[in-house]
C-alpha cells in the first residue's frame, strides 16, 4: 500500500521541523555545556539557509505539479531530482550558503589570530 502523494504547506511544515529542530538542539547542547562561540554561531545560518532553499523547491513543486508538468509517477521514479531541481541552482546555493557559513568564522579567526 502506497502513501498519498502530498504537496501540502502542512506537509512541508514536517520538513521545516526536522531541518529546525536537529541544529536547534545542537545550539542548545553546546549552550548549557558552555561552548557557544562563532563556529556555532553559523548553525542557524545553515538552517536558514536549508529553509529557504526546501521552500523554494517546495513552491516549485507545487507549481509545476498544478500545471501538470510533475505527476506522482515523475515524482516516485526520481524525488531526488524533483525535490533538488536544475542542478545549477542547487550548486550556486550550496556555494552562496557556504561563503554565508564560512566567512563569519573566518572572519572571527583572523580577527583572534595572535600578533607575532
Amino acid at each position: 500500500m502506497s502513501r498519498s502523494f502530498s504537496l501540502s504547506w502542512a506537509r512541508f511544515s514536517k520538513v521545516a521541523l526536522v531541518l529546525i529542530a536537529l541544529p536547534a538542539l545542537l545550539l542548545y547542547s553546546e549552550f548549557r555545556a558552555g561552548d557557544l562561540d562563532i563556529t556555532a554561531a553559523s548553525v542557524p545560518l545553515l538552517c536558514i539557509s536549508s529553509l529557504a532553499f526546501v521552500s523554494y523547491r517546495w513552491s516549485q513543486m507545487r507549481r509545476d505539479f498544478a500545471a501538470g508538468k510533475l505527476t506522482e509517477a515523475d515524482f516516485r521514479e526520481n524525488p531526488r531530482k524533483i525535490v533538488i531541481g536544475r542542478p545549477l541552482h542547487a550548486v550556486l546555493w550550496f556555494c552562496c550558503t557556504l561563503l554565508l557559513v564560512f566567512l563569519p568564522v573566518a572572519w572571527w579567526a583572523y580577527s583572534h589570530w595572535p600578533a607575532a
